[in-house]
């Protein structure tokens, strides 16, 4: 790539930018483009939540992962996985949190 060129994020390829999210998965969300939100929503978080069912259930299929992650955090089955790992995690930092205050 030239260096005196520019490429905007927009002109990034999905690959590209799935595996900057990866690794940055948390950018404040007023600069995070609708692209972004997208690639996060859609990409990102369900092979997060994938990634966390396989912890609790390492054998299971994905419905197994599903209905297990849902007892275990008292999940809504309806929810989007979005919304899961957002609560999954808020449970988990909670706990944490409350842990580390004994």
């Amino acid at each position: 790539m030239n260096p005196s060129s520019s490429i905007s994020i927009e002109h990034l390829p999905n690959e590209v930018l799935t595996s900057i999210l990866e690794y940055c998965p948390r950018p404040a969300l007023l600069r995070v483009s609708t692209r972004w939100r997208h690639l996060l929503a859609t990409e990102v978080m369900p092979s997060l939540y994938k990634q966390i069912g396989k912890v609790h259930v390492p054998q299971g299929n994905d419905s197994e992962q599903a209905f297990i992650l849902d007892r275990i955090y008292k999940l809504e089955s309806g929810l989007p996985e979005i919304a899961k790992v957002n609560a999954i995690f808020k449970q988990i930092f909670t706990l944490a949190s409350s842990l580390s205050l004994r």
